[in-house]
């Protein structure tokens, strides 16, 4: 990942988490070091099958990812691909991306 935040041609890095768990220090440090490149860093959070509702997992990773001194220059994502099996829609309720959203914009 270097040596791409090194080429000029790199506008920015995706990195893509589970959200609700615990975020790894690779993480972090991939985060640190594109935004010290400045490079633009973006947040790509999938719902994921079998785990909290999409709300309750986004508020814990952005809850996480606030102690970031880096925070304010994220692009977070939200996503919800395979949509049969993870039960996340675009609409309605906590369990969707209309949720997460709404959540996102009252705790910034």
């Amino acid at each position: 990942m270097l040596n791409a935040l090194a080429n000029p041609a790199c506008r920015g890095v995706v990195f893509e988490i589970a959200p609700g768990g615990p975020l790894h220090r690779n993480i972090l440090d991939g985060i640190s070091a594109v935004c010290r490149a400045g490079k633009d860093c973006f947040m790509l959070l999938p719902a994921q099958a079998g785990g909290p509702n999409y709300t309750q997992a986004i508020s814990t990773t952005v809850n996480q990812l606030k102690r970031s001194p880096y925070y304010s220059r994220l692009h977070l994502v939200l996503a919800c691909y395979n949509r049969y099996e993870t039960q996340v829609g675009f609409l309605g309720g906590l369990n969707s991306v209309e949720g997460a959203l709404n959540w996102c914009k009252r705790s910034a």
